[in-house]
């Protein structure tokens, strides 16, 4: 077991004591290059600090407030549209019909859309795997395409969220009447290197033990679909493709400071949920385990706290 102290100034730190797995794992070694930079000067390693943008205190997206006056929804699904025209103009068959007034139900379809069509352009053009595309059998894909149409799918998925956020759903309805609003601190690692950037983890058993014993560091978000989280909160379906636990890590972690996670799922909606699905929550990776939290005192300032020290033993 290793230990993590992180500093942000005088008075806010954190320390964490990782566990022994693959995650933990991946964040540590992340973390010790980060720290192994100290034979810089003092003010040269807070900056480098900085630069990397390791950042915390950022408000859940999965948060179930909606915040209808932060976007022009009619512009927005107008963007959306017109993002879809623009495949479109590149040969590509969109098999669904986009609409200028998308429901819940559509932005689902839509985001699975994103999904599968980034990963499926990142495995042609970094990867060097070609495969038939799932969606437009007959599109013809070539290598200098790859940035204009990875632009696009990734432009419809910023769009989809940013339009979720002034949607409500029925679990959406659920928890912010139940007050299970969270929030959580969460750390990511910057790598320009896109082949690195994502380490593939093949442990299932460690994601299911989330339930069984409550930690709250966690494995962030770091994937192209959604979590199983996620999916309740959007009202999608659970056994649908873009729906996983983390199949990888960039090294992001998260620190779930509520426990409003562990809350979530043991309340009878999220289980009735999975249940319509015909799934076992004792058989469905929600979360990967890295560590526990030893001693906090969080900034009060939840937007974006930098590192101005890092130790790892």
């Amino acid at each position: 077991m290793s230990r993590v102290h992180i500093k942000f100034d005088e008075e806010h730190f954190v320390i964490i004591d990782l566990f022994d797995n693959i995650g933990s794992n991946i964040v540590r070694n992340a973390l010790e290059r980060v720290s192994n930079n100290k034979t810089l000067n003092d003010i040269a390693y807070k900056k480098y600090l900085k630069k990397l943008r390791y950042l915390c205190c950022r408000s859940c997206l999965l948060s179930p407030q909606l915040n209808p006056h932060r976007i022009n929804f009619r512009k927005k699904s107008e963007e959306l549209y017109s993002y879809f025209e623009e495949l479109k103009a590149l040969g590509f068959h969109v098999p669904f019909t986009v609409t200028k007034t998308p429901t819940q139900r559509n932005l689902n379809t839509y985001h699975r859309f994103f999904t599968y069509n980034a990963t499926w352009a990142n495995e042609h053009h970094l990867f060097n795997k070609p495969s038939i595309n799932q969606y437009d059998k007959n599109f013809s894909y070539s290598q200098g395409m790859y940035d204009t149409f990875s632009n696009i799918v990734h432009n419809i998925n910023l769009i989809v969220h940013d339009i979720e956020s002034a949607l409500p759903t029925k679990q959406r309805t659920f928890l912010r009447n139940n007050d299970l609003n969270f929030q959580y601190f969460d750390f990511r690692f910057s790598n320009s290197d896109p082949k690195k950037r994502f380490i593939p983890i093949d442990d299932h058993l460690t994601q299911t033990s989330y339930r069984k014993t409550y930690h709250n560091v966690i494995l962030a978000e770091e994937i192209t679909g959604k979590s199983y989280l996620r999916a309740f909160v959007d009202d999608d379906d659970p056994t649908a493709s873009d729906v996983s636990g983390r199949l990888g890590s960039a090294a992001g972690f998260s620190i779930d400071a509520t426990e409003a996670r562990r809350n979530i799922y043991e309340t009878h909606e999220f289980r009735k949920w999975l249940d319509f699905y015909k799934l076992d929550i004792n058989d469905i990776p929600l979360e990967y385990p890295i560590g526990n939290v030893v001693e906090a005192s969080f900034p009060i300032n939840l937007t974006n706290n930098f590192m101005t020290e890092l130790q790892v033993q």
